[in-house]
């Protein structure tokens, strides 16, 4: 086993998405409402996979956000009970990032 113990320099294609821009990328995804990966890709002048591809590196899960209607008390009354294991059919188009 003559291999020595350090990593050895890597041949390949460097990476389009440079390191300091992670940082950058973190802060812009974390807990804003509406930002697509495809929106950080034009932000960034990267592709959405490349996007997608550090998020995943960062430990970032997207998940479309989901919000309740606003309804007043005489529409509550209105509305027929549901069982609490089905969910309402909500279509809202917000992107959010966690950890």
């Amino acid at each position: 086993m003559g291999l020595p113990a350090e990593d050895l320099p890597r041949s390949g294609r460097p990476t389009s998405f440079k390191r300091k821009n992670l940082k950058r990328l973190q802060n812009a995804a974390i807990n804003r409402i509406g930002v697509s990966q495809r929106k950080l890709g034009t932000k960034f002048g990267v592709a959405q996979s490349t996007i997608h591809y550090n998020l995943k590196k960062l430990g970032l899960k997207h998940y479309k956000r989901q919000k309740a209607p606003k309804y007043s008390e005489n529409q509550v009354e209105q509305i027929p009970k549901m069982p609490k294991n089905e969910a309402p059919n909500v279509n809202i188009q917000h992107f959010h990032y966690r950890r």
